[in-house]
């Protein structure tokens, strides 16, 4: 019986005939480091930082806050989060979202940079540009 499902399965398999309509590019925006257990990050001059717990969060694969050191430093550990800080699915990358804004990191320079071995590690600001793709149907002469 395994056998007749693979077959029905493999029999009706339809490869999609959708191409990608977006297009990643990335920009080399800040730098992330650790600094006594606390992750900042630097983007353009702005520093944001998620607490040692977070860090540890993040590397167990759940999200963590991400909280504006300038904040910080006014109101003491009473602050507002400005963003959310994961692991992607691919398990590639560390995405920040900071005011509504995505931002990635490698995640093996973001581990590096916890073990010590890398000093920063890189962070992106992720665009999205739209693919200019044809049509099967269009090259077909009419």
């Amino acid at each position: 019986m395994n056998n007749y499902i693979t077959l029905y399965v493999n029999m009706y398999m339809v490869k999609s005939p959708m191409r990608p309509t977006t297009q990643a590019i990335f920009d080399h925006i800040g730098a992330l480091r650790l600094d006594e257990g606390w992750m900042k990050i630097n983007i353009r001059g702005a520093e944001f930082l998620i607490s040692h717990s977070g860090v540890v969060t993040i590397m167990n694969r759940f999200p963590a806050d991400i909280y504006d050191l300038s904040d910080v430093r006014k109101h003491g550990a009473d602050v507002q989060s400005v963003g959310r800080a994961w692991i992607t699915r691919s398990a590639k990358a560390v995405m920040f979202t900071i005011r509504g804004v995505q931002y990635v990191a490698p995640l093996a320079q973001v581990k590096e940079a916890i073990q010590g071995k890398r000093k920063t590690a890189n962070v992106a600001i992720m665009h999205e540009v739209q693919v200019k793709t044809t049509s099967p149907c269009a090259e077909v002469p009419a």
